[in-house]
């Protein structure tokens, strides 16, 4: 038996003044859509060969964003410090969703969006990344009874930038 899953091509890069151009530093990442956030925020500290050692979250905008304020404003949210009390608010609220149960499928995320990823954010030196889904394409899995997902780093373009300077 087999099963049809959803694999996102993602490109991430970082935004923000000091930023180096996108096209001198960037990592394009595949990964399957039944892999949660937590999975997708591994996989990014691996393509920038950054350690796993603080708070993030993701940012579901699904639009490009021109500036911080905007950002904020951003109503959606994955977090990887979910205390479990507000999943969805129906009053206005940020919803927000645990980066280790929250799929890239369950977002509902479509080719051409963008979303960030907000990395070491209650520090002044927080970086924020954009990704774009480039491409999503579903892909015959002919192992559906092994429970998992696919990730990969698939290109790497400049070198990572210092973390800790």
């Amino acid at each position: 038996m087999s099963a049809t899953i959803n694999h996102y091509r993602l490109k991430i890069w970082l935004v923000g003044p000091g930023s180096p151009p996108m096209r001198k530093l960037h990592r394009v990442i595949e990964i399957s859509g039944n892999a949660a956030f937590a999975a997708l925020h591994d996989l990014i500290l691996e393509a920038f060969d950054c350690a796993d050692e603080e708070f993030y979250h993701f940012l579901l905008t699904r639009k490009a964003i021109k500036n911080l304020r905007e950002l904020r404003q951003c109503d959606e949210e994955v977090v990887g410090y979910f205390d479990g009390d507000e999943v969805v608010a129906e009053d206005g609220n940020i919803i927000r969703h645990d980066a280790l149960e929250y799929t890239l499928d369950d977002a509902k995320l479509k080719e051409n969006n963008s979303i960030y990823y907000w990395y070491w954010f209650n520090s002044d030196d927080s970086w924020i990344y954009r990704i774009k889904i480039e491409k999503i394409r579903p892909v015959i899995d002919t192992t559906p009874e092994i429970e998992g997902w696919m990730g990969e780093v698939i290109k790497k373009v400049g070198p990572s930038p210092a973390l800790y300077e």
